[in-house]
């Protein structure tokens, strides 16, 4: 199962803080799958075990699923603090990381980040709080790394913005894209506020993260011959990457 490793908090961490309203711009949609997120209330242990689904890892506050085919993954609550997060099995996190699942707006795995700009509206460098708290139908992007080794043992880096929009509603809706080919990795949502802050949102990365799920959203690179990797890299370079 990928070695998924234990950890204490996860987006269960981002305590629900109500925003005021207007107080940012939103997009109209930020739902997956046809609304499936935004059914909150939802009790999935019934859905997981009758679409494909088996258990990942069970962690203090959250049971996590993922598809048989490592498409689609989903955590939820086990009502460890009595409810004060949310009833058990209710829907807390999805993440795509494959094609086949769509956003609301037509977007899944292996788009362009063009594409989700089309859809959602322009995105901007998330210090630039004055244009996208003001502006409908904006987003913003943080930019990141993150260093794994290769099945030939070289180590490597992926370098990827962390795109994000939402709705009035706390619905987050984030996409990893590659700054390499401008393409997007993975697509994750959210409910609630987000743990580092509005302007500040990187939590499909540290889902990514704690839940050990690099190894298929990268798995393409992991097992890339290295000559293609310094092809890669030199073509980066030259684009200034």
């Amino acid at each position: 199962m990928f070695g998924a490793k234990s950890i204490s908090k996860l987006f269960l961490g981002s305590m629900l803080l109500i925003m005021p309203a207007g107080s940012f711009a939103y997009v109209d949609d930020a739902g997956i799958m046809d609304h499936f997120n935004y059914a909150n209330d939802q009790y999935l242990y019934d859905y997981f075990n009758h679409n494909d689904y088996q258990l990942y890892h069970k962690d203090t506050n959250a049971d996590a699923y993922i598809k048989n085919d490592n498409s689609l993954f989903m955590s939820i609550s086990t009502d460890s603090l009595g409810g004060f997060w949310r009833k058990e099995g209710m829907l807390y996190t999805v993440i795509m990381m494959k094609p086949g699942y769509k956003t609301d707006k037509g977007i899944e795995v292996g788009m362009t980040l063009k594409q989700v700009k089309e859809a959602y509206g322009e995105i901007y460098a998330s210090k630039q709080i004055n244009i996208y708290k003001n502006n409908p139908n904006t987003g913003y992007y943080l930019e990141g790394v993150y260093n794994f080794k290769t099945k030939y043992g070289d180590q490597e880096k992926f370098k990827y913005y962390m795109i994000s929009y939402f709705d009035r509603n706390h619905h987050w809706v984030e996409f990893l894209v590659d700054k390499s080919s401008k393409k997007v990795r993975a697509i994750g949502y959210f409910y609630g506020e987000p743990r580092f802050g509005i302007n500040n949102n990187n939590d499909l990365v540290h889902e990514i993260d704690g839940w050990g799920l690099w190894p298929i959203v990268l798995a393409d690179r992991i097992n890339e011959h290295p000559l293609k990797s310094s092809w890669r890299a030199i073509a980066d370079a030259w684009k200034g990457i």
